[in-house]
């Protein structure tokens, strides 16, 4: 007050006077324990009028929706599967780890972290809320941390499906490696940063004994690993599209393809500066990690979406074979038909020599006036020089309808 400019009991004056704020906030730490402080800096704020803030609202939102939205991309991946009859490969399973993984952080996040204080000041919040508050923010973080791993590998056994060739996939194989030791690895660190484990959600009130590493340190660490093989495993498929057998177009097709990965990418790097400043030592934790919290929940589901988009799009020409299917039209003369009336398609796996011919039985014909046969097929299947192959979704083509028209 005696450094002040302003007179005694003026209480606007002293409100919106940031220096006097700042050496009065100074005061208080010094001479107070850590709850003192916040029930100080509680009655000034409700003094000065200060409004309440709760920017969870938006959160909460954001999170139930990404989680609905990416929930029916992994369904539709599954109940295709099953309703035709396809094998599920170790990238579904993967990819159904890391969505459960991605749903309990979810659920941490809108039963746990929000109700206890995510996006409202620190000091309006009571000493068990923000106890409470830690440790829901520890388990969720442990769920992140194990989420990006396993939908890396749901990718990686994706890619060791489509490519044959022992060089890529020694690669890919080397990279599964990689990522698997890297996610434990990062996933104990996180575990095991606080000596006891407890000391991480009750360091707050400065009450208890215990020692924590540098958690910054962990989350940086974690984020550039994860955009670095985010970026190699662009550059393995990427690197093979010019010796598949496709033309410029199709080949572009499949580039962009494997470039929605790079979305994930992209929000990998936007977080990262949710996590510049950031810290549980900051004055205001609970308001502060509402950034990085919820760029955690975007990051993930946005993940598990890109990586369901290929079997999305094999559904759909299922479905709708007229629009996405193949189609294929020629006389009855043309090199390529045998007498039984059918067709001989070849396709090339990715890298390698392998052939496999695909036949079309059960053509209707008619002969017109001029004695000429003209028929339209429609199949959903992977042809000669149809990248359709690339999402190694050919177990759903078995037994595909085909809609011959005769004119």
């Amino acid at each position: 007050m005696a450094n002040s400019t302003c007179k005694d009991m003026d209480q606007g004056c002293l409100c919106s006077n940031q220096a006097f704020q700042m050496e009065a906030a100074g005061c208080i730490t010094k001479s107070c324990t850590v709850k003192e402080s916040l029930i100080a800096t509680n009655s000034s704020q409700t003094s000065c009028g200060a409004p309440v803030r709760d920017n969870s609202r938006g959160a909460f939102v954001q999170a139930i929706a990404l989680a609905i939205i990416s929930a029916l991309f992994v369904l539709q991946r599954f109940s295709a599967k099953i309703f035709w009859g396809a094998p599920i490969w170790l990238d579904d399973w993967f990819i159904l780890l890391s969505y459960l993984t991605c749903f309990i952080n979810m659920f941490f996040m809108v039963c746990g972290t929000i109700p206890h204080g995510l996006g409202r000041d620190i000091w309006t919040l009571s000493p068990a809320d923000i106890t409470t508050f830690g440790i829901y923010l520890y388990a969720g973080g442990f769920a992140y941390m194990a989420t990006l791993p396993l939908l890396k590998l749901s990718l990686l056994f994706f890619y060791l499906r489509i490519f044959p060739t022992q060089s890529v996939r020694r690669v890919l194989l080397g990279t599964v490696i990689l990522n698997a030791v890297s996610g434990i690895a990062f996933c104990l660190a996180f575990g095991f940063q606080c000596q006891p484990v407890s000391y991480f959600w009750n360091q707050w009130d400065g009450e208890h004994q215990g020692h924590c590493a540098n958690s910054n340190a962990i989350v940086w660490g974690h984020a550039a690993v994860g955009i670095a093989i985010d970026i190699w495993m662009l550059i393995v498929p990427l690197s093979q599209l010019k010796a598949l057998n496709l033309d410029w177009k199709k080949k572009v097709g499949v580039g962009i393809m494997f470039c929605v990965g790079t979305f994930v990418t992209i929000i990998s790097i936007l977080r990262l500066h949710s996590l510049i400043g950031f810290t549980l030592h900051v004055p205001n934790p609970t308001q502060g990690s509402l950034g990085i919290t919820t760029w955690s929940i975007i990051e993930m589901n946005i993940g598990i979406i890109c990586a369901c988009l290929p079997s999305l799009r094999i559904l759909l020409a299922r479905l709708f074979p007229r629009i996405l299917g193949t189609s294929n039209q020629h006389p009855s003369g043309q090199t390529g038909r045998d007498e039984a009336g059918k067709s001989s398609n070849e396709s090339r796996v990715l890298g390698s020599d392998t052939r496999t011919t695909v036949y079309a039985k059960g053509s209707q014909q008619r002969t017109g006036a001029e004695g000429i046969i003209c028929q339209r097929e429609y199949a959903i299947e992977f042809g000669d020089n149809d990248e359709r192959h690339l999402v190694s979704m050919t177990d759903l083509d078995r037994g595909s309808s085909r809609s011959n028209v005769s004119l």
